[in-house]
Parts: structure tokens; C-alpha cells; sequence
């Protein structure tokens, strides 16, 4: 059985990360919360998902909604195996983790996590990741925030950069940067995989075809399934 608490305004359980999910899980409890739920509103949603069995619990949700989820398993003293997303690796958690509760952990200890391939925690060059981490650390203020959204949305920019350059100053229309983006199949700065913008249906905005998964467990991160590894994952064929 797998539960799932996602944010009443999330992609919920039309996720990609579902469907890369070991087929044997076919009991799927989907239990909405609202962005404001608190830890207590997080217990009462682990509790009528059926949590506290569950062989898999996924809260999809942003990194407010994590910090009230990991409240809400130590609360209730549910240990099980949990699968989220990015959003819950923000700063957020951490100062959460290390200032509020005293822990020496940068996220929830055993939690495993889904991205876009590359991992902000295990930097390397290939991917560009190691030129992100330094452009934020010479241009970025004290403190900011670089995980979740902010490194595709960097990348995304340069791309962008690129398409324009490519084009001409004096050529720029929407239609020209639509045909730059459609005819563009990679690599892409800090996402794994070839791109295939418009092709999923459930999300059409959407470039990239492969996913990793990293685990975080006694202070260390481990690429599980990614491109690290060289085991990035395309949702469409798992």
C-alpha cells in the first residue's frame, strides 16, 4: 500500500514520480491537504491514508508541507520508508531539522528523494552543477535559497540566452524562440536525459523525459537511481 498527502493545488497522484514506482504498489491512498495544513492537519491526513502500514508513504507537497509532515511522523511514530520530492530538501528544512529540533541531519534521515537527475549535494562538473553552486555562492546574497526550482530556472534562463543568440537581436519573435525550443533535444544544464518539450500530456510545459532519486541517510546523500549513476529514470517506461 502506498499512501500519498499531496497539496489540494498539486499535480498530486498525476505525478511522474507515480509512475516510477515499483508496480507492485496497487494500493494507492490519495489524501489532499490544504498549502496552509499544519502538522496536527498532517497527522489526521497520515492517519486516514493508512500510514502508519503503508510500505511507501510519497507527500507531495511544497517545503512547508514537508516540515508538517515530518512533524507529524515523529509524532505519531511512524517509521516507514518515504519518497518525496525536491521541494522538501529547501533551506527551509534544514534550519527546521538543525535549529528548531538540534539535529545534525540537512533533511529527514532515510527520506528519499526525486529530482531532476543531478543532485545539488553531490555536485559535478558534467552537468554544470558545480557552476551553478558557484555562481550562486559569488553572486547570490547570505543565506539564499538554491535548491528546489531555483537551479532549473537558472538553467532555463541560459538556455533561453542561448536560443536568442542564436536567432539574432533583430530577429526575435515568439515564433522563432517556439521553433528553437521544439527543434531542442539536449543536454540540458543540470537535467538528465534527452528533451522532448510539449510531450507529456499531464504536464505540456515540460522538457525533460528522465528523473533521478537520491537518498539522504546517515549524514550522507547516494545517488540511487540517477544520472550519477547512469541510471536516470524516464517515467514513461518504467
Amino acid at each position: 500500500m502506498m499512501p500519498a498527502a499531496h497539496t489540494i493545488s498539486s499535480a498530486g497522484t498525476n505525478s511522474p514520480l507515480f509512475s516510477v514506482t515499483p508496480s507492485a504498489f496497487t494500493d494507492v491512498t490519495g489524501v489532499p491537504v490544504a498549502d496552509t495544513a499544519t502538522a496536527t492537519d498532517y497527522q489526521q491526513a497520515l492517519q486516514s491514508s493508512g500510514a502508519a502500514k503503508a510500505d511507501v508513504v510519497v507527500p507531495l507537497v511544497t517545503v512547508q508541507g514537508c516540515i508538517a509532515a515530518y512533524d507529524a511522523f515523529q509524532a505519531l511514530g511512524i517509521k516507514r520508508t518515504v519518497v518525496t520530492t525536491g521541494l522538501c530538501y529547501g533551506t527551509p528544512m534544514t534550519q527546521h531539522l538543525q535549529k528548531d529540533l538540534g539535529l545534525k541531519d540537512q533533511v529527514p534521515d532515510g527520506w528519499y528523494f526525486g529530482g531532476y537527475g543531478y543532485s545539488y549535494f553531490i555536485p559535478d562538473a558534467a552537468s554544470g552543477m558545480t557552476t551553478y553552486l558557484a555562481k550562486i555562492r559569488q553572486y547570490g546574497p547570505p543565506n539564499v535559497e538554491y535548491t528546489g526550482f531555483a537551479g532549473p530556472d537558472f538553467a532555463s534562463l541560459l538556455t533561453i540566452v542561448k536560443f536568442m543568440n542564436a536567432i539574432g537581436a533583430d530577429k526575435i519573435t515568439p515564433d522563432a524562440v517556439s521553433a528553437q525550443i521544439n527543434a531542442f533535444h539536449g543536454p540540458m544544464m543540470l537535467v538528465a536525459g534527452p528533451m522532448n518539450c510539449g510531450a507529456s500530456a499531464v504536464f505540456p510545459s515540460l522538457c525533460g523525459t528522465q528523473m533521478g532519486v537520491e537518498q539522504y541517510k546517515g549524514l550522507k546523500w547516494t545517488p540511487v537511481a540517477d544520472a550519477l549513476n547512469n541510471a536516470a529514470i524516464d517515467p514513461s517506461k518504467a
